[in-house]
């Protein structure tokens, strides 16, 4: 059972480390967002990150404005 939450654990840290490093490219949030987890463990950080986390990642940001952009000529 032990080895079975530890495998969990690493996983969510590193979906977490590939999901912040989509989403910004902030150095302080991405370090904030994977203390949280391994801290804080996923039970009450996986939460937490979800609550943190911007809503869209780099590739929407740029597609977004590219769309305003040509909306706008």
């Amino acid at each position: 059972v032990g080895l079975y939450i530890l495998i969990v654990w690493i996983a969510f840290v590193i979906w977490i480390v590939r999901d912040i490093s989509n989403r910004t490219s902030s150095i302080l949030l991405q370090t904030f967002s994977i203390l949280v987890v391994v801290l804080l463990t996923p039970i009450f950080g996986l939460p937490i990150y979800l609550l943190i986390q911007p809503r869209s990642t780099l590739f929407e940001r740029y597609y977004q404005e590219l769309e305003l952009a040509e909306a706008e000529y």
